[in-house]
């Protein structure tokens, strides 16, 4: 029998406690609203640039709404 498998939960007081986390450490979550309200802007200009409004619409609303996100979870 394998001991250690992934449904294998330590107890007991001498057992340890792991945490994974998946995220880069200097990646804050500031500054990906940012990222994505910057390129949505861009999207939104690239769009009016073709002259093409449907997109623009599209793209201007994804960087309202991620702005809008970001000023909601961080006052």
């Amino acid at each position: 029998m394998l001991v250690g498998g992934p449904l294998h939960q330590p107890t007991g007081p001498g057992a340890s406690k792991i945490k994974c986390e998946m995220k880069l450490p200097w990646m804050d979550p500031r500054l990906e609203l940012a990222a994505l309200a910057l390129l949505a802007a861009f999207g939104c200009g690239l769009a009016l640039s073709q002259d093409n409004l449907l997109f623009a619409a599209i793209f201007g609303t994804a960087c309202a709404a991620s702005i809008f996100e970001e000023i909601q979870r961080f006052p």
